[in-house]
């Protein structure tokens, strides 16, 4: 059974001009998360279980040789009951894949759920993730400094997506999910971290004016100094 479409990571193996040119010949559609960091637990958890039956092999015939194994595996799983759905994969197409569907997530995509996930409205303020590297620290700060603005939601799918802008009104690529997003108050008061002092220029009343660099932003932007904190 093929595919309609694959939601991978941004990794080179679904990237490449051959597997791009697979995808196009077999008119398969190929999506990927813009901004998030998409780990793949699903497909891990397939190929764990391809793993763990070559192992259990290699340790009971004393042999590593896979290639001429791989198939009677494969062909094994394939046969196998899922617990997951109660159903063997060689047995599931396109005809039942909707009840398969509903046994695997039941009413998890509701109205009332999708409702209930819509968190964030039209102009709210808010801040977006920084996506972590494998090796990162957990005490590093997960949210951006600069603060956007909720443009558009887009409730009519699941999970609900979120179209953000800056303060000049430019689109940020892509959409935003729910978890990705964190809502932040943006006032007179709020502070914004400085990475560098560029130059000043003096006021003819003495004072001075300060070109600095915003962490989090691309622009520059002049301040006077008495509102460096």
């Amino acid at each position: 059974m093929k595919p309609h479409r694959i939601f991978s990571d941004k990794g080179l193996e679904f990237k490449n001009k051959t597997v791009r040119e697979y995808f196009d010949q077999e008119e398969i559609q190929k999506l990927e998360a813009t901004h998030s960091t998409v780990k793949a637990a699903v497909a891990e958890r397939a190929i764990r279980n391809v793993k763990q039956r070559l192992y259990r092999y290699f340790a009971q015939n004393k042999s590593l040789n896979w290639v001429d194994i791989l198939e009677k595996i494969l062909n094994g799983i394939n046969k196998s009951k899922s617990r997951v759905h109660g159903m063997r994969p060689i047995d599931i197409d396109f005809s039942n894949a909707q009840e398969v569907w509903e046994r695997m997530y039941g009413n998890e995509f509701s109205s009332k759920e999708k409702k209930s996930k819509q968190k964030l409205e039209e102009g709210d303020f808010v801040r977006m993730s920084i996506g972590k590297g494998a090796f990162e620290k957990g005490y590093i700060p997960n949210w951006g400094d600069q603060i956007v603005r909720v443009d558009k939601v887009q409730d009519q799918f699941y999970p609900v997506r979120y179209r953000i802008i800056n303060d000049n009104g430019d689109k940020f690529k892509g959409y935003y999910y729910r978890e990705e997003l964190a809502r932040v108050r943006k006032d007179a008061d709020t502070e914004y971290r400085i990475e560098k002092v560029l130059r000043k220029k003096k006021r003819a009343d003495g004072t001075y004016d300060i070109l600095v660099k915003f962490i989090g932003y691309p622009e520059r932007e002049w301040i006077h100094e008495t509102q460096l904190v």
